[in-house]
């Protein structure tokens, strides 16, 4: 078969439509999907984001992959052909009718089809353009002639995975250990839960832990977004959380055993506090030493929330991942060189006394769950 092109995308053939669509597409969902997978449940599957499963007989993956991937990526992959061909028929997916442009055509749907159906898509690989739609940045301006690219990135990679993957792949996962799905929902509205909802602070602490324990948490009884959220100390969470296991277990033991005590049961000894359930003078003891630096960095994230970019450079760097740390502080925090080396420095002498592992599950919690 001859090189596939971004023009095929629109082909009367639609073997051919998806092929092409396939290599545009394919790579970077994948990346997408794959990388979600793995922040979701770290160590889940072997799957490669760089290696993408094609519909090609002269590129075969012999790399083992996980049901869990080949299914969202198929299905996203699916669910994206089918929009955008209906959008090239005319049917382009318009705005929702809860905003105040309802019905109107979203702009980048009509950038998309207007490129593909242009003269110069015919001359466009659509694998060497997709391998450029997978490296695509999307806080980097879009080179010259290539602004449909950011349309593209979008519409078929961002918006249908973005705050999907992962709640997804969390929620299957609990319900395959047969813990509850949705402890903010239960917790939140079930009638039984009332009383746990008299204390909105302890009714989030405990939502908080239960969805730790939900996603596998190496420590769900850290709760550093709970203290920075309501100005708590450790020790003040941890009391909080106590009490409102207590009344989880008054008013429905089933659902404290398959939420809190199954999954626990199941965690090794050393796992979690050397194997007893932690008392709010355990914690302290424990914190006592990060209390001053953890506490700096609270503060820090409420007054100036773009460290936070910061900061995550700083714990990627320490779990090993090549990140400029000095170049993304230069940008984050508009200094010059001199300055940023200066920042560095104070942040990582923080972040090393407060512990990587601490920050790091504060940054992810900032980020929000459902991410």
């Amino acid at each position: 078969m001859s090189t596939l092109t971004i023009a095929d995308i629109a082909s009367a053939n639609d073997e051919i439509a998806f092929l092409a669509f396939s290599e545009f597409v394919g790579p970077p969902l994948w990346a997408q999907v794959v990388r979600g997978v793995h922040r979701a449940k770290p160590g889940t599957c072997a799957c490669c984001p760089e290696r993408t499963p094609l519909f090609s007989v002269t590129d075969v993956s012999t790399e083992p992959l996980c049901h869990r991937c080949m299914k969202l990526w198929t299905d996203h992959l699916m669910s994206g052909f089918r929009v955008l061909r209906q959008a090239l028929a005319g049917q382009v997916p318009t705005v929702s009718p809860r905003s105040h442009n309802a019905g109107q055509e979203i702009r980048e749907w009509r950038v998309i089809c207007d490129h593909i159906l242009a003269p110069d898509a015919e001359l466009e690989d659509a694998s060497a353009v997709g391998a450029m739609l997978r490296d695509f940045v999307p806080r980097e301006a879009s080179p010259a002639g290539l602004g449909w690219l950011r349309a593209a990135w979008a519409q078929l990679i961002h918006y249908p995975t973005a705050g999907r993957i992962v709640p997804t792949v969390r929620r299957e996962s609990a319900d395959e250990r047969g813990l509850p799905t949705r402890p903010e929902t239960a917790i939140g509205k079930a009638v039984w839960a009332a009383p746990l909802r008299v204390d909105p602070v302890s009714r989030d602490i405990l939502i908080e832990f239960l969805l730790g324990i939900r996603d596998e948490i190496t420590d769900p009884y850290s709760l550093p977004s709970m203290e920075l959220k309501f100005g708590l100390t450790a020790v003040e969470v941890a009391e909080r959380l106590q009490r409102s296991l207590a009344l989880l277990r008054q008013h429905n033991r089933d659902f404290y055993e398959r939420a809190v005590a199954v999954p626990l049961a199941r965690t090794a000894p050393d796992e979690i506090f050397g194997g007893h359930m932690p008392s709010p003078e355990d914690i302290w003891v424990a914190a006592a030493d990060a209390s001053v630096p953890r506490n700096a960095i609270i503060v820090e994230l409420r007054s100036n929330p773009d460290v936070v970019g910061a900061l995550r450079a700083i714990v990627d760097a320490a779990y090993g991942k090549g990140r400029d740390v000095v170049a993304v502080v230069r940008r984050q925090l508009r200094l010059d060189t001199e300055h940023a080396w200066a920042e560095v420095t104070r942040l990582v002498r923080l972040v090393a006394a407060a512990g990587v592992g601490w920050v790091d599950l504060l940054l992810r919690a900032l980020d929000g769950r459902a991410a």
